[in-house]
């Protein structure tokens, strides 16, 4: 009960509820319903006073077990008033030539008028008349609208997902089928909306790509003033970030040790990035004009034998959702650096050249264009992999911090199964770079030997979800070129090594026992030459 009455005032209500209650029982038993079902009403409206909610509850069920259309006078005075206000608020927006609102007020009105029909047929006699004659209004002024203020208003909905995500392409071909509808049907006030949004989406675009070429020949330039540095691949862009040394790091220690610490830090929250899967985005338009676009992430996809050759793989594409031909579809794909493509497949056929790319912050991105895609009909992209090596080097310059990310290909061997990793590191100055601290992310499913540098080795080594983390603490560094190389073995591979090892071994001590030195000789030669693709 409310905090808000005091005991008499519950009092004088509960007196009140009962006083009706008597009349309602009264006209009841005489058979008159419609009294009956007012004074029930009116029980509602005291006892909503005091909050009685079970009183309420018992009288809504007697008004809905003995007849919704003995409704109060109140109630339909009420409704009557709704709806001709609503009728007023429609006739004057058509007087004003205000098509859009007038149709969606007609909606609202018809709506109305059938509900209240259905409900209060007695008190809304000529509800279908007030029905026909709004429909027939709506028709002089421009049409029968509901269908297509449906569509717009769905695709507006969809428009401002799509803009609040910064879908900006996406969005723009909503725009334009909007005012397809708008201008089809002559509904200026929406014609005259949706072009200004629709200029604002062009803008936007064009900022965006300008943004975006100006970021790209920045980073380029960037590449190529660290091609003094490192070696690294046509399809990879290295990164490089600068910072002052007293902002990054502060006092430098006064030991090497010290200083290597510190920059050894570093690597938690600067260390190249290293990803397990591709994003994926697809813009899809139809002969109808239909648009739809797709934002995802793909996972990288590992071969599951052990005893098989390493493999990674991811599939993108798309299948026509459309009923009509899609007339166009854009699927961009981004390849983390830390992957290089071996091979492509479109629907099941070898790509021989890459479609059209650019060397972003991110990775490779890959743009395909597709037309005349009928429906149903799939577009299947399958990519396979390899993973690169990955590497973070960090150093001072004078009173400058550099930190360079990069990635490297891994190459083949005549043996399947392993390859080389060379990632050679120069410092092009003339004089001595401090505090260099190399590390490199070994892929997972490999055993690495390291072949050079042989004059120091790594200070830390350790596993991580990347892969294994191979770290040189190099120091002070004179203008050279250290060469870092690394031998890699699948893993299947060095089982396999192993078991040919051992077979070798015991033909040949079979082949001494029985004197056939030649024999064993080559064995032991066959094995010789299975260890040095390992060593």
């Amino acid at each position: 009960m409310p905090s808000d009455l005091n005991r008499m005032e519950q009092l004088e209500l509960i007196e009140q509820i009962d006083y009706f209650d008597l009349n309602k029982g009264h006209h009841f038993r005489l058979a008159e319903i419609e009294p009956a079902i007012d004074f029930a009403y009116k029980i509602i409206g005291e006892a909503e006073k005091g909050d009685f909610q079970y009183i309420i509850k018992e009288q809504r069920k007697f008004i809905d077990k003995y007849g919704k259309k003995f409704y109060s006078k109140e109630k339909i005075d009420a409704v009557k008033t709704d709806s001709k206000e609503v009728k007023q608020k429609f006739d004057t927006l058509l007087a004003e030539n205000e098509t859009l609102e007038a149709q969606k007020i007609a909606q609202e009105l018809i709506q109305k008028y059938e509900e209240y029909f259905q409900e209060f047929p007695e008190a809304f006699p000529d509800a279908k008349h007030v029905i026909s004659s709004v429909k027939d209004l709506g028709k002089q002024k421009g049409g029968d609208l509901r269908k297509e203020l449906e569509e717009i208003e769905r695709l507006e909905e969809d428009l401002n997902e799509n803009l609040k995500n910064n879908n900006l392409l996406t969005a723009l071909g909503i725009c334009e089928k909007i005012l397809q509808i708008a201008e089809s049907k002559n509904i200026e006030d929406l014609v005259k909306k949706f072009n200004k949004i629709l200029e604002d989406i062009k803008k936007d675009i064009e900022d965006e790509d300008a943004a975006k070429k100006k970021e790209l020949e920045l980073l380029a330039k960037q590449a190529k003033e660290l091609e003094k540095f490192i070696e690294f691949d046509e399809k990879v862009l290295p990164l490089v970030e600068e910072f002052s040394v007293n902002d990054i790091l502060g006092d430098l220690s006064d030991d090497i040790d010290g200083v290597l610490n510190q920059i050894s830090s570093l690597l938690d929250e600067h260390r190249v990035d290293v990803k397990d899967d591709i994003s994926n985005k697809s813009l899809l338009k139809s002969t109808s004009g239909e648009i739809v676009g797709f934002d995802q992430n793909k996972k990288v996809q590992k071969s599951e034998k052990e005893d098989e050759p390493l493999e990674f793989n991811v599939q993108t594409g798309f299948e026509n959702p459309f009923e009509d031909p899609i007339e166009e579809a854009i699927l961009t794909d981004l390849i983390p650096y830390n992957f290089e493509i071996n091979s492509i497949e479109l629907n099941g056929k070898t790509v021989k050249e890459l479609p059209e790319y650019n060397l972003t912050k991110e990775g490779l991105e890959l743009k395909w264009q597709f037309n005349d895609i009928d429906p149903k009909e799939k577009i299947e992209i399958n990519y396979d992999l390899r993973r690169r090596v990955s590497r973070t080097i960090i150093f001072i310059v004078k009173d400058d911090l550099k930190i360079i990310k990069t990635h490297s290909n891994l190459s083949p061997l005549e043996v399947q199964g392993i390859y080389d990793a060379k990632l050679p590191f120069t410092n092009p100055y003339k004089e001595m770079i401090n505090g260099v601290v190399v590390e490199d992310i070994i892929p997972l499913y490999y055993i690495h030997l390291i072949k050079t540098p042989r004059e120091f080795l790594p200070d830390d080594a350790s596993e991580s979800m990347s892969g294994h983390l191979i770290k040189w603490n190099v120091g002070n560094m004179e203008s050279k070129t250290t060469d870092y190389h690394y031998k890699l073995l699948e893993i299947y591979k060095n089982e396999e090594i192993k078991i040919a090892i051992n077979k070798l071994n015991n033909e040949a001590i079979e082949a001494l026992k029985k004197g056939d030195r030649e024999k064993a000789y080559e064995k032991f030669k066959e094995i010789r030459e299975l260890l040095e693709y390992c060593i």
